[in-house]
């Protein structure tokens, strides 16, 4: 049953006079219902009302004077990715409605067709369909981080563990091969042999530890471990891949940073395996409202039944943007590419990171 509530704090965000007294005059109309609006008529004064306060509801018309269409649903989104949205329109557009809903939006609605039923009923749904979005991704968000946590912590007992003692060993093997050479000893090839067997072995070590924990915790670790994704791709499959990132981007939100490489990786692994394209695109970008990563190849696309076998590796993908309030969006065509794109709005460059238990032991 869904919970009829006593008050409710709205911000509408309308230009228009005639619209802001209809949306008034039906939200008194709503049974059960007591409103408290706050009007803003650009949609700079929503974000910024957005900064400071936290409303249980948004109504955003998409035709503002300083904003048009599905831009404002991306900026508001972006300032305040917990707070529900409903969309208000003039215009009956069933796509630009699943565009709103794509980018952010919880519900769309049409000024010329909604009572005060409809619209209560609307407000009512979105507010508890947003709360239990919000309370999943953060169990999802907590799964991912015990999960983040345990690789680490696995990662540093190989590093202290079994590389340090690899590193003992092959001090003394490379220790013992010079004195039985200096001996004349037979077995002095033995005990180099040895020696670089362990080194193998250091180095498999290593690639474990890089595989676990891919991401410095540093602000710039996030772009150091997509650099190095873009060479060792390049290097050891055959495939130019180039990593573009125009600005530093710091990322101190090592959860997020891990996310958005993670997502990454996968979709640079699933084109290597089967795009057969000549090269991979690997970008890093960040803007007022988001920040992107996309990974973009020129082979043969996704074809029905292809798509249909990868369908796993989407939904580990998505499910790692919803972590982050992202949204991933995957774009392609037979013998166009492929797009794989991951959206995540700015604010959550600067959002703590939630404390977890659970160190993996």
């Amino acid at each position: 049953m869904i919970k009829r509530y006593s008050h409710v704090s709205l911000l509408l965000v309308e230009d228009s006079e005639s619209d802001v007294a209809l949306i008034r005059t039906l939200l008194e109309e709503v049974e059960g219902g007591d409103f408290s609006v706050t009007e803003c008529h650009y949609l700079r004064d929503a974000v910024e009302f957005l900064g400071h306060s936290t409303p249980e509801v948004v109504l955003l018309d998409l035709g503002l004077p300083d904003s048009e269409g599905l831009d404002a649903v991306k900026k508001l989104y972006a300032s305040s990715p917990d707070t529900p949205l409903v969309v208000l329109t003039g215009n009956l557009n069933e796509q630009l409605a699943i565009d709103a809903l794509r980018v952010g939006a919880q519900d769309y609605l049409v000024k010329g067709a909604i009572d005060a039923d409809r619209l209560g009923r609307c407000v009512r749904y979105a507010i508890e369909r947003k709360a239990a979005q919000v309370e999943l991704n953060r169990l999802r968000e907590d799964v991912a981080q015990l999960s983040n946590r345990q690789q680490q912590w696995v990662a540093q007992e190989l590093h202290d563990g079994l590389g340090q003692h690899l590193t003992g060993l092959g001090m003394m093997a490379k220790s013992l091969q010079r004195k039985l050479q200096v001996d004349g000893s037979p077995y002095a090839d033995f005990a180099d042999e040895f020696a670089s067997l362990i080194g193998e072995a250091q180095q498999i070590v290593r690639r474990l530890i890089r595989g676990l924990d891919p991401v410095d915790m540093s602000p710039g670790g996030l772009r150091q471990a997509l650099q190095a994704l873009a060479n060792s791709t390049s290097q050891q499959c055959g495939i130019a891949c180039r990593f573009d990132c125009a600005d530093d981007l710091p990322v101190e939100n090592h959860h997020l940073a891990v996310q958005l490489y993670r997502i990454a990786q996968e979709a640079v692994h699933n084109a290597v395996k089967h795009a057969a394209t000549p090269t991979i695109e690997l970008k890093l970008a960040q803007s007022d409202v988001e920040l992107l990563v996309e990974v973009c190849d020129h082979g043969v696309g996704i074809q029905s039944d292809e798509a249909r076998r990868e369908g796993r590796g989407m939904l580990i993908m998505s499910y790692r943007a919803s972590t982050v309030h992202g949204a991933l969006e995957c774009i392609s065509a037979p013998n166009e590419g492929t797009i794989v794109r991951c959206r995540v709005p700015a604010i959550e460059l600067a959002r703590p990171v939630r404390n977890t238990t659970g160190n993996g032991e």
